[in-house]
C-alpha cells in the first residue's frame, strides 16, 4: 500500500514499453496513468519534463482534428497542470482558457442546444479549474464572474451552485448566499458554513454533529466540525475528534492534507509539547500515507 502509486507509475511503464506503437489509444492511457501516478507522489519535475516530451510528438500530428481524436482529453488537461508547476500561473489560465473554447467549440458541433454531453461537461470541469486558480490567487471577483454564468446555465450541477455560494460567504455577501441557494437542496456542510459566517456556531457545530453521525468516515464533515468546535471553545474535543478518525482510518485520513494541517494547528494551540505530538503523527504519515504526502502540513521545523 505505501508504495502504490510508484508500483503503478513502474507498472506503466513497462507496458508502455511492451505494447506496440500502433495501439495509440492504450499507449496514452497507460501515460495517462504514468503521469498521474508522478504527480501523486509530487515527483513534478520528472511528471513535467515526461509529459513535456510526450506532447512534443503530439505536437506534430496534424491535421488538429485527427488529434482531437487520439490525444485524451484529461491528458491535455494534465499537459496544464505542467505549466502550473512550472510557475506560469498566466500561461496555465491562458491553456485552461483554450481548453473551454475547445469544449464549447465541440458541444456546439457534436451536442444538441440545451443538452448535457460530454463535452459541456468537461467545459463545467475546466472551467471549476480556472475558478480554483483565481481563488488561489484571491481573485474573488473574477472568480465570480466565472461562476456566475456556469451555475445558471441549464442542467448545472447543484455542486456549481453551493461553490458560487462558499466564494459569496468568504465575501461576507449573506444576501447573495441565500438568493444563489434558493430552491436548492443545501447539504450540510453548506448550511453549517452559512450559519458560521453569520456567527451562530451553536447552530454550525449541531448541523455537523449530525452529519458526522450519518457519515462517520467523511473527512470533510469532520475538519469542519473540528474547526467550529474550536470556534466554540472547545479545543481538547476538536482535538480528540482528529486524533480519533486517525486511530481508526490511519490510511485515509493521514492522506488528507488539511486533516493533517488542522491537527497540527490544534496541537499548536493546545500546548507546549506540540512537536512531540507532531512528530507521532509523522510517525503515522510514513506507516501508512505511502508516497505523495506532502510533510509540510505537520508544520515541522525544517
Amino acid at each position: 500500500m505505501s508504495n502504490s502509486w510508484r508500483a503503478l507509475a513502474r507498472m506503466a511503464k513497462d507496458r508502455i514499453v511492451a505494447t506496440p506503437s500502433a495501439d495509440t489509444t492504450l499507449v496514452l492511457d497507460l501515460w495517462s496513468l504514468r503521469l498521474t501516478s508522478l504527480a501523486r507522489m509530487r515527483l513534478f519535475n520528472q511528471a513535467t519534463a515526461e509529459c513535456s516530451n510526450l506532447y512534443s510528438v503530439l505536437n506534430t500530428i496534424s491535421p488538429p482534428s485527427v488529434r482531437r481524436q487520439i490525444v485524451p482529453y484529461e491528458l491535455d488537461v494534465f499537459y496544464a497542470r505542467t505549466i502550473y508547476w512550472s510557475g506560469d500561473l498566466k500561461g496555465y489560465l491562458d491553456e485552461l482558457t483554450r481548453l473551454i473554447r475547445l469544449c464549447k467549440s465541440m458541444a456546439r458541433r457534436d451536442e444538441k442546444p440545451g443538452s448535457w454531453g460530454i463535452w459541456t461537461e468537461r467545459g463545467m470541469r475546466t472551467g471549476m479549474m480556472v475558478v480554483t486558480q483565481l481563488i488561489e490567487m484571491q481573485d474573488y471577483p473574477g472568480a465570480l464572474s466565472i461562476l456566475r454564468p456556469l451555475a445558471i446555465a441549464p442542467k448545472a450541477p447543484s455542486e456549481i451552485r453551493f461553490a458560487l455560494a462558499r466564494i459569496m460567504m468568504e465575501a461576507g455577501d449573506t444576501k447573495s448566499v441565500k438568493l444563489t441557494l434558493e430552491g436548492v437542496e443545501t447539504d450540510a456542510i453548506t448550511q453549517a458554513l452559512e450559519a458560521a459566517m453569520l456567527g451562530r456556531w451553536e447552530e454550525a457545530e449541531e448541523m455537523l454533529r449530525k452529519a458526522h453521525e450519518d457519515e462517520k468516515e467523511n473527512g470533510v464533515v469532520i475538519n469542519n466540525l473540528a474547526v467550529v468546535l474550536l470556534a466554540c471553545g472547545k479545543l481538547d474535543e476538536a482535538i480528540a475528534l482528529l486524533e480519533s478518525m486517525l486511530k481508526v482510518s490511519p490510511a485515509s485520513f493521514v492522506a488528507v492534507e488539511p486533516f493533517l494541517y488542522n491537527l497540527a494547528t490544534l496541537y499548536e494551540l493546545r500546548s507546549n509539547a506540540a512537536a512531540d505530538r507532531k512528530r507521532n503523527m509523522l510517525r503515522e504519515v510514513a506507516q501508512w500515507g505511502g508516497d505523495g504526502i506532502k510533510t509540510s502540513a505537520l508544520k515541522l521545523p525544517s
